[in-house]
């Protein structure tokens, strides 16, 4: 399964899952560092709830590409949500930052030359993702869950049934903890 470009609807749909999985289940299931919660790019890295700026002109500069942005009310927070979406790479925002400025709350990763801080990527097989995380979290259908921090900050590995790799992962801070 080859996907390049991810649809709204997926993201969406992998949100809804990941906050019923925060809200449902608050408990640690894997502990580690706060700095499991990132994505690296380039040579530097980028966190959920951090200022979404850098990251967007950091994929930006790398590519040249401008994302597709899209943006709602914000069901939360006074100002709008937005997405930007690049060719393998999904930032959902809320507007905190600094002069209502856009925070990372997700980022859905499906660009097998991005990893997380200990080096998970897309196309690698269960076993590894293991073998990176400790014991599986919370195991649901085609998803691996790990709870990293007490509040509520999570990695998703999502897996194609058939050959048991990741297809994509997501870094999510729960907004609603």
């Amino acid at each position: 399964m080859n996907m390049k470009r991810i649809s709204t609807s997926y993201l969406k749909s992998a949100l809804c899952l990941a906050a019923v999985m925060a809200l449902l289940l608050p408990v640690c299931l894997a502990q580690g560092a706060a700095d499991d919660l990132t994505l690296r790019y380039g040579d530097r890295t980028f966190s959920p709830g951090e200022a979404a700026g850098p990251l967007v002109d950091a994929v930006r500069e790398a590519t040249g590409e401008s994302p597709q942005i899209s943006q709602a009310d914000s069901c939360m927070f006074a100002g709008k949500d937005r997405e930007y979406a690049f060719d393998g790479l999904i930032l959902g925002c809320y507007p905190r930052g600094r002069d209502g400025g856009d925070v990372l709350e997700t980022i859905l990763v499906t660009d097998p030359a991005l990893c997380t801080a200990r080096g998970a990527r897309v196309g690698m097989k269960r076993e590894e993702i293991t073998a990176l995380y400790g014991a599986e979290g919370l195991r649901d259908y085609d998803q691996l869950i790990y709870t990293v921090t007490d509040g509520g900050a999570q990695v998703i590995f999502t897996f194609d049934l058939e050959d048991d790799s990741v297809i994509s992962f997501m870094l999510y801070l729960n907004t609603a903890v």
